[in-house]
């Protein structure tokens, strides 16, 4: 799982699609810098929250279409982990799949289908 100053990672399945364009992208509490690398069955994103809260993940392929179950909602929990004298805080993740296409993390995916 990933929260608050993890990377989150997934991945989405291109295999079967055809040739158009794919748009990410993920909206939230905190803006974030979302990464993209070809992997051999699509594409990998990664993104780092840096603030807990809500995030939506939307997934379009061939213009404005959402892909099935975009936007997934991730809930993303926690706080920076602070070092201080006498304390370390924790960080946490729960997620919820509206579509059911996101897998159970959002920490590595490897089945999103278009």
């Amino acid at each position: 799982m990933c929260g608050v100053g993890e990377l989150c990672q997934f991945v989405v399945d291109t295999r079967k699609a055809g040739s158009a364009a794919l748009s990410v992208t993920v909206d939230g509490p905190s803006k974030v810098h979302l990464d993209c690398v070809e992997v051999p069955s699509g594409y990998q994103f990664t993104y780092r929250p840096l603030t807990a809260g809500q995030y939506a993940v939307s997934i379009k392929y061939a213009g404005d279409r959402h892909i099935s179950g975009s936007p997934f909602i991730v809930t993303i929990k926690g706080s920076l982990t602070i070092h201080t004298d006498t304390h370390i805080h924790s960080v946490g993740i729960d997620l919820k799949e509206p579509g059911g296409q996101l897998a159970k993390c959002l920490k590595f995916c490897p089945g999103i289908e278009i």
